[in-house]
């Protein structure tokens, strides 16, 4: 007892030093700058040593531990060399927008031509800048969070790990803070790469310093709650990828659902937040739309904003804590569960097989597509996906249930309230290129994380070498994993052929662009699925797969882009405009996939445009050839990948 108050007074006494020194350098404004800084200087070493020592007891040897280990992944350097290169690239495109209006038909020519901002303009793009770097800030954190911290606990489980941790003496918040404080740590390393970049824009002025610190709250504070969701997301789902994939479903639904719902009623008659305002205070969209409406409301903004995410911080940590060991010895005790002891797992159900005949044979047996092929069958019907939550599932339902409703509604009314057949054809040709384009972008997606896990399952199941042992050949393991790739979203493709088919009969595409839309359809399908797979076949872990898999789909869009920055000077150089223009449409016609499909649904009116042919469909052609070859690129690479690792010889 005696050494618990020797530590308790050594706290107090510390605790009561920091706080009057705080309070007498916050009243004596008037000292001279000098001695305000000594005085910081000196309340800094009064309270590095407490904060020193909560650490530790709070975090235990986890925390440097997964420092250590993390600091020599040679991935971080890269990471941290792409953001940098990213924000200049974001610097560059800005100050693109600020050139003079002689180089807005061509925004390259500041690459050869001398360009400078007038100087009155210059504090107001060093305002537009800072607040693109918040914005492109705060996505990264919502990108690379959940990604880094989503597997803490749960790739623990897989791998084995998680289970000598608690055999030890380390108590649940160690394990629990420590792994949450590294991944942050190695976050914030990340972020604090942009610090130069921002440095140099205060020489330019035109930010306020307030703003500054604001904004870095926010990131702050937004790091810490979507950190604490993902590491309790990690403690309650077996699988990482299944964790990450769940925290980024609620990131995006926590997102639309404030944005759209409780935005009209977030504000009271004095311009508070009230009742219903309370849940939409952490919505960084939200936040901006309130400061930009009134930039005075900035403290209240700030106040609701670190409220709503340092309570959700506190609930979702005290969850892990609390869920971390009988959360494990669910899904790490098979033998358990398997006679009845423990709680029920929370998963897919195993898959069920045909129904087979009645007695006395008077009822045929349903066959299903891939009957009578073993391997087809497996992939069509017995894998499944990621597996969510019941709540979360739910929700995910009715939140696209209700955004397929509210693209039905808005098709049907718009095609009611318009008499012209003209403007019947123009709305639902817009409504095509908007509401298909997501819809078409959305089976892009299920489809790449349906082939990502396609070979690291078997290996992480460890069912890889029993399926090598089976008369199979490789390319009719192949053929069923890429088939069971696109049966995986056989249910919204259906949906996506009424959409383009509603589109049809009411004039907004061409009858002779059905067969380009679908060639293009299933080019893209087709190139997601194999590069998936492939990614999948190279790499040992499903998460790992599943990033590798969307980086890359995004990187082949951009490529374009970069090409482009490159190319585009040149060919103006050599006069070469008309190249250029289709340069420029391949940028965003050719490579984009949602984009491609808009341009190859085309309906008669487009031809009236003087270069909707060179600029918009030749360049949707060339990027449908494009994708056809890496898919075929991409095919004979997996067959070789895999012939190469099995060392089979085809019969």
């Amino acid at each position: 007892m005696s050494e618990r108050v020797r530590i308790l007074g050594q706290w107090l006494l510390g605790l009561a030093l920091a706080g009057g020194l705080t309070f007498g350098l916050l009243r004596l404004d008037r000292l001279p700058l000098g001695v305000r800084l000594a005085g910081w200087a000196v309340l800094a070493g009064l309270l590095s040593y407490p904060l020193w020592r909560l650490m530790t007891r709070l975090c235990g040897p986890i925390l440097f531990y997964d420092m250590v280990r993390g600091a020599r992944n040679p991935r971080l350097p890269l990471l941290r060399i792409g953001y940098a290169i990213l924000l200049l690239v974001v610097l560059f495109l800005v100050y693109l927008k600020w050139t003079p209006a002689h180089l807005a038909r061509d925004p390259f020519a500041v690459l050869y031509l001398e360009t400078t901002l007038p100087p009155g303009e210059i504090a107001a793009f060093a305002s537009s800048f800072f607040m693109t770097f918040l914005g492109l800030q705060l996505v990264v954190v919502l990108l690379l969070t959940p990604a880094l911290v989503g597997g803490a606990i749960s790739g623990d489980k897989q791998t084995g790990a998680l289970d000598f941790l608690l055999t030890s003496d380390l108590r649940s918040h160690e394990i629990i803070l420590g792994k949450l404080g590294s991944r942050l740590a190695t976050l914030l390393l990340l972020l604090l790469t942009g610090l130069p970049v921002l440095g140099f824009l205060q020489l330019l002025g035109g930010v306020d310093p307030n703003l500054v610190l604001a904004g870095f709250a926010c990131t702050l504070l937004t790091l810490l709650s979507i950190g604490a969701v993902s590491i309790a997301t990690s403690v309650m789902l077996p699988r990482p990828r299944d964790a990450v994939s769940t925290v980024y479903i609620m990131i995006v639904g926590y997102l639309m659902l404030t944005g759209m719902c409780c935005t009209p009623f977030s504000l009271s008659a004095a311009g508070r937040l009230g009742l219903l305002g309370w849940p939409s205070a952490g919505n960084f969209l939200t936040a901006w739309a309130r400061f930009s409406e009134d930039p005075t409301a900035l403290p209240e903004i700030l106040r609701g904003y670190a409220i709503f995410h340092g309570v959700l911080t506190v609930v979702c940590l005290l969850i892990a804590i609390r869920q971390l060991r009988p959360r494990t010895y669910v899904y790490s005790a098979p033998a358990r569960r398997r006679h009845g002891g423990g709680r029920r797992p929370v998963g897919p159900p195993p898959p069920r097989p045909w129904s087979a005949p009645r007695a006395g044979g008077r009822y045929r047996a349903r066959r299903w597509i891939g009957d009578t092929a073993p391997m087809m069958w497996k992939e069509l019907h017995g894998e499944f996906g990621i597996a969510i939550p019941p709540l979360l599932w739910a929700m995910l339902v009715i939140a696209g249930s209700s955004a397929l409703g509210l693209m039905v509604l808005t098709f049907f009314c718009g095609v009611a309230m318009i008499r012209s057949g003209k403007e019947v054809s123009e709305f639902a040709n817009i409504w095509m290129r908007i509401c298909c384009g997501a819809m078409a972008t959305v089976i892009l997606l299920g489809i790449a994380l349906r082939a990502a896990g396609t070979f690291t399952r078997e290996k992480e199941r460890q069912t890889l070498d029993s399926l090598l042992t089976t008369p199979l050949r490789d390319e009719e393991i192949l053929l069923a994993k890429w088939m069971g790739c696109l049966w995986s979203v056989r249910v919204l493709g259906i949906l996506l052929l009424l959409m383009y088919t509603a589109v049809v009969l009411t004039g907004g595409m061409c009858p002779f662009a059905v067969p380009l839309v679908a060639l293009g359809a299933l080019v893209h399908a087709a190139f997601t699925a194999n590069l998936g797979m492939y990614i999948s076949l190279r790499t040992t872990s499903t998460l790992r797969a599943t990033a590798l898999t969307i980086v890359a789909l995004i990187g082949i869009s951009a490529a374009a882009w970069v090409l482009g920055l490159f190319l585009s000077p040149f060919l103006i150089f050599f006069k070469s405009y008309r190249l250029n223009e289709g340069l420029q449409g391949l940028q965003i016609w050719g490579l984009i996939p949602p984009c491609n499909l808009s341009a190859l649904g085309f309906y008669l009116e487009d031809f009236k445009e003087p270069h909707f042919l060179h600029q918009r469909l030749i360049p949707a052609l060339a990027g449908i050839a494009i994708y056809a070859l890496l898919t075929g690129l991409l095919w004979l690479g997996m067959r070789r990948r895999l012939h190469r690792e099995t060392g089979r010889v085809a019969a």
